[in-house]
């Protein structure tokens, strides 16, 4: 119902590929040190990020399932010239980073950071359907001692009603 003023042309659905948070969960392993378990999640969001962008395009691969590889799906896309070169090469090193990290490789932590950033980016910019007007939640400020600022020690709150 509402969703019609969230994608380019009217009738269109939007998927929920579940990218971001295996980003987010990417990230976590990573910071844990567990370089394995983040080139997973990696991988398998950028495959979730590829299959909702060849579902958007129409040009999933015959036999598509969900075991379909990522390299496979990109190809897919760059042969719908959906995917321009620069974007096919820094996706095609990213999968091969995060097939790395899966066999157990040698791969420097950074990489896989900016790796996971760049896939954040990419999923920003992407038209494939997701909002564009998204509101960024940051956590609250922290105050002195770890806890959040609740305006209790500086009259935060004399500007409302009744206030003292």
């Amino acid at each position: 119902m509402g969703f019609s003023a969230t994608v380019p042309r009217f009738g269109m659905v939007l998927e929920v590929n579940l990218a971001r948070t295996f980003l987010f969960r990417a990230h976590d392993a990573l910071e844990a040190g567990r370089i394995l378990e983040a080139g997973v999640l990696l991988r398998e969001a950028i495959r979730r990020q590829l299959v909702a962008e060849c579902n958007w395009h129409g040009c999933l691969p015959k036999g598509f399932s969900d075991r379909t590889p990522p390299l496979v799906l990109l190809k897919a896309l760059r042969n719908a010239g959906k995917c321009g070169y620069c974007g096919f090469d820094w996706t095609k090193e990213m999968i091969g980073l995060a097939n790395r990290c899966c066999h157990a490789q040698h791969v420097n932590p950074s990489e896989v950071s900016m790796a996971i950033t760049i896939m954040h980016t990419s999923i920003d910019n992407d038209p494939c359907g997701e909002p564009r007007e998204r509101t960024l939640h940051s956590p609250p400020t922290l105050g002195l001692f770890g806890k959040p600022d609740d305006d209790d020690d500086d009259a935060g709150e004399a500007w409302k009603a009744g206030a003292k």
